[in-house]
């Protein structure tokens, strides 16, 4: 066997693990936009395809789609809040559709009530390490 075999053969070997590793790294999927990599790196994908299954179903109102990218919001918000020590941050609905993403969040527990009926998230004190 010639060496311009092994060179090719180990090539090809390289190439295929080299595509394997790549599509094990979780890159997004070619056609995947922003907002449904945001969904999912939030943990919102699986309440989005539960709320379609429910509009489909006549169990919700079609506006109520809008409700997840207020979700969105709201979590992007909190996530980029910066505290010296951990906090309690509110959140202030600004309308019927925040309230009820406000709502939804205190469900899935990325928010809570605080006694005097505020939404409230904790934000946590930013000093370089990563989240939990």
């Amino acid at each position: 066997m010639s060496w311009t075999w092994i060179f090719a053969g180990f090539l090809a070997l390289l190439v295929v693990v080299g595509g394997w590793l790549w599509r094990l790294s979780g890159d997004p999927e070619p056609g995947e936009s922003e907002r449904e990599r945001a969904l999912k790196r939030l943990g919102l994908a699986e309440f989005r395809d539960r709320l379609l299954e429910d509009i489909a179903g006549s169990r919700r109102p079609p506006h109520h789609e809008e409700i997840v990218d207020r979700m969105r919001w709201i979590l992007e918000d909190i996530e980029g809040a910066e505290a010296e020590e951990d906090s309690l941050g509110v959140v202030e609905p600004k309308d019927e559709l925040d309230r009820l993403a406000c709502e939804e969040l205190m469900a899935l527990e990325r928010l809570m009530r605080t006694p005097d009926g505020q939404f409230a998230a904790l934000i946590r004190k930013k000093d370089g390490s990563p989240k939990p």
